[in-house]
């Protein structure tokens, strides 16, 4: 297999990096947007960036798969809207969410086929998965295979260390951040670098203290600033003057948790429940002179409020009497509306237990995505997003996220919303349809949670979108909303060939069960596939990679004692030798065997995961061009625990062309289709460790793709090899199996294979941007005695390899 990789020239790509930047400048406002977000909190956002989609992959004249160039996988690929097409209306989220209307229905595979003969595989393939409430099928996670791992950092970077210690309340407008310590305001500006203006303002009045829980600009020009305090007073600061101009004492009996500006009104709401909305009357901006319109909510010790359009939404902890179910219950309120009741349901709302697991954990956060507007996502503290529609006020489905715990949310331009984790990890999600697409992965902070989000329309006239971030420690960051970078990357790609010159790089890979057969067994004999190269072909990269080196029913065996506590520990002793004694074998048997062949190329990586291994021979004359190699292994068998199944992912970089090679071995099982969907899904959002936090990269600019660091599989590698035993069946009786082998019907059997019907129906199966050769054989055979005998026992079309 022929593919092409490349080297860059950086001035030639600095050039056409000034080119494209130019075409910034002329970002249009796309009409709709602007009535969505003013809906949404009384902002606009810019119009979505155009992106192209991937590049397809080539042929050659004799037929064999080149990239001209590498596919681009610094892209962002925008999905289509649900309606087949972009569009100004709000999409019916209700059409790509099953679970809105029902269960979500098992995956039918197969319903007339003959049970397998792996009945004990399948069982310890199977007890991770399942479809019961509350458990979460790793199928349903977003898709990250794509996603960027640039931070969206603006140029010099935006940045407020942290003062040692938590920042009570922040607030942003243009180039201008107002932070709140205690009692006292600190004013930060662009042009001084982030420096203060001035000293620390104090906010506390004689005779009474006071302590900033809450902040808010009153006017879109930046000049007043409502401050709250745990007292319950509201401040108006004049930033121009430097002076408190008016106050209203007492204002609230507790702490000010929500100050925020609504169109040209104010509201403010306390922990105890009660609700001020100050309303602009003849003025431009609401007036604290003014008495506020007051009503008061349930609220207790476990209740968020959040602001949503003119709406308060109140999420509480479930403590309804002798109920089993533990989601949290959403109340919603109409302080802004006069022809509408004050209360929009008239008792609270919660999670159908046919929509969302029955355990779920609070909810932290709240957000309207700007093109979304009819519907509301909730991030709970569980590590999953609720979808609201705002008209019914029914929940219409929970979506799991991999990360810990949903801090805090904003949506931001077009169809993206932003989550906050616990990690301190911010992702940026497109929501349009499922699966969602993961856009954009980094790390925010190293202190912990991503305490909140805010979004800053101000400077749009300046080409800005601003996201503000605060995590734990009080540091502060400011990202760039509209994602330019990630837009200029895209038009780098597209000229790629201006600044990168390319050769062609041929690889060889061989792929097999081998049925836990050992060397001896092929003694006097050619390993089987080395025949396959004809005379004169010299592939520059050869790969190995095997499944069932050893027998699976002792790893069964180890795993029911691992489980259960019984068995001896020199039993698991001597399994170990074992393993490790079978890969030196074949280690050493596959050294000599490409040593007849290829006496100029040497091993460089191998590894074995109980029945996988893998080894990768390179010719010494691309020694100089390899960079960062490395392997890893990912356990899938038991739920991760054991590695009976499971993936080796081998990768390095070849001149600036970061590769990647998975054999995997996946559940068996006839019917386990889902089962082997999510073991693709936690092969490729793994974090391949020996490569995680990668410190030699710091000199190194784009050194892996998407501003990665080689640590994850997809985003970070712009080509990438797949094969194993898949373990995808054909959905035939075993008869017909025959008949259509007998007869050469290739493509009737190609219909019913899962993996293919898997790839044409399921939008969110990991494989679908790899792409596999023409299938113009029979099905996978079982040997008899390892050598020359062969019968078909299975209805199988296990062995595959595709790439990406």
């Amino acid at each position: 297999m022929a593919h092409r990789h490349r080297t860059h020239s950086t001035s030639e790509a600095l050039r056409v990096l000034h080119s494209a930047s130019h075409k910034l400048a002329h970002l249009g406002r796309h009409p709709s947007e602007h009535k969505h977000h003013e809906e949404g909190s009384g902002q606009s956002t810019p119009n979505d960036l155009d992106l192209p989609t991937d590049q397809p992959m080539n042929k050659s004249p004799n037929g064999s798969s080149v990239f001209l160039p590498p596919p681009p996988r610094r892209t962002l690929q925008p999905n289509k809207s649900i309606h087949g097409e972009s569009g100004n209306k709000s999409p019916n989220l209700s059409d790509s969410y099953p679970n809105a209307n029902k269960a979500l229905p098992p995956v039918v595979s197969g319903q007339d086929v003959e049970s397998s003969s792996d009945t004990e595989e399948e069982v310890m393939s199977a007890v991770p998965y399942g479809t019961k409430a509350g458990q979460i099928i790793s199928e349903e996670l977003p898709d990250a295979s794509r996603a960027n791992r640039r931070p969206p950092d603006y140029t010099p970077a935006r940045m407020i260390p942290s003062k040692g210690g938590h920042t009570s309340a922040v607030a942003l407008h243009r180039d201008m951040v107002v932070v709140g310590y205690h009692d006292k305001l600190r004013i930060h500006v662009a042009d001084r670098g982030w420096d203060p203006i001035t000293q620390s303002i104090s906010l506390s009045q004689e005779r009474r203290e006071s302590r900033l829980s809450a902040m808010c600009f009153s006017s879109g020009k930046g000049k007043y600033l409502w401050c709250g305090t745990k007292e319950g007073d509201i401040f108006e600061y004049d930033l121009e003057a430097m002076r408190i101009t008016s106050h209203r004492m007492s204002a609230h009996t507790g702490p000010v948790l929500v100050l925020q500006r609504v169109g040209h009104n104010m509201i403010s709401i306390d922990e105890s429940g009660k609700i001020c909305t100050w309303l602009t009357r003849d003025r431009t901006s609401p007036s604290l002179k003014d008495p506020p319109v007051t009503q008061r909510v349930v609220m207790d010790r476990y209740s968020y409020a959040f602001v949503l359009g003119e709406e308060v939404w109140v999420a509480s902890a479930n403590e309804t009497s002798g109920s089993t179910s533990r989601t949290p219950r959403v109340r919603i309120y109409r302080p802004f509306t006069i022809d509408k009741p004050f209360n929009a349901n008239s008792r609270p709302v919660g999670i159908p237990e046919n929509v969302g697991p029955s355990h779920l954990g609070l909810i932290s956060s709240a957000a309207i995505v700007p093109l979304l507007p009819d519907y509301v996502f909730l991030g709970h503290q569980s590590g999953h997003i609720s979808i609201w529609n705002r008209s019914t006020y029914s929940c219409l489905h929970v979506q799991p996220l991999n990360i810990a715990g949903v801090t805090s949310l904003c949506g931001v331009r077009g169809h993206f919303l932003w989550a906050g984790s616990r990690q301190g990890e911010i992702r940026i999600y497109d929501v349009r349809e499922q699966p969602w697409q993961v856009i954009k992965i980094w790390q925010a902070n190293k202190a912990g949670a991503v305490t909140q989000m805010i979004v800053d329309p101000s400077p749009i006239d300046e080409g800005k979108l601003q996201v503000l971030t605060t995590s734990l420690d009080g540091e502060i960051h400011i990202w760039d909303g509209l994602l330019k970078t990630d837009w200029m990357t895209v038009e780098l790609e597209r000229r790629l060939t201006e600044y990168s010159t390319f050769r062609t790089l041929t690889s060889f890979h061989l792929t097999f069960n081998i049925d836990a057969a050992t060397v001896m067994d092929f003694e006097g004999h050619e390993l089987p596939g080395m025949g396959l190269l004809e005379e004169g072909e010299t592939p520059d990269v050869i790969v190995v990679g095997f499944q069932e080196l050893v027998d699976l029913g002792d790893t069964r065996i180890m795993a029911k004692s691992l489980i259960l506590g019984g068995g001896r520990r020199s039993k698991q002793a001597d399994a170990g030798e074992r393993l490790s004694h079978q890969a030196r074998a074949w280690t050493q048997r596959l050294s000599i065997e490409v040593q007849k062949k290829f006496p100029y190329h040497k091993l460089i990586l191998q590894d074995s995961l109980v029945g996988l291994y893998t080894a990768i021979f390179v010719k010494q004359s691309e020694s100089q061009s390899i960079r960062d190699p490395g392997i890893a292994t990912i356990k899938t068998g038991f739920g991760g625990r054991m590695g009976n199944k499971g993936a080796i992912i081998a990768s390095m970089r070849i001149d600036d062309t970061p590769l990647a090679w998975i054999n995997c071995h996946l559940a068996a099982g006839q019917r386990h289709v889902r089962q082997r969907n999510g073991d693709l899904v936690n092969i490729f959002e793994a974090t391949l460790s020996q490569k995680a936090n990668n410190q030699r990269l710091d000199n190194e600019v784009d050194a892996y793709a998407g501003g990665g660091d080689g640590s994850m599989i997809l985003p970070d590698h712009e080509i990438v090899f797949l094969s194993g035993d898949l373990n995808y069946r054909i959905d035939l009786k075993r008869e017909q199996c025959f008949d259509l082998i007998r007869e050469k019907d290739w493509q009737g059997l190609i219909a019913k294979d899962q993996l293919y019907r898997q790839l044409k129906e399921n939008p969110g199966h990991r494989l679908k941007p790899f792409h596999e050769a023409s299938i113009e054989f029979a099905p996978t055979l079982n040997m008899i005695d390892r050598r020359i005998h062969t019968i078909p026992v299975k209805n199988n079309v296990c062995q595959r390899i595709a790439i990406v």
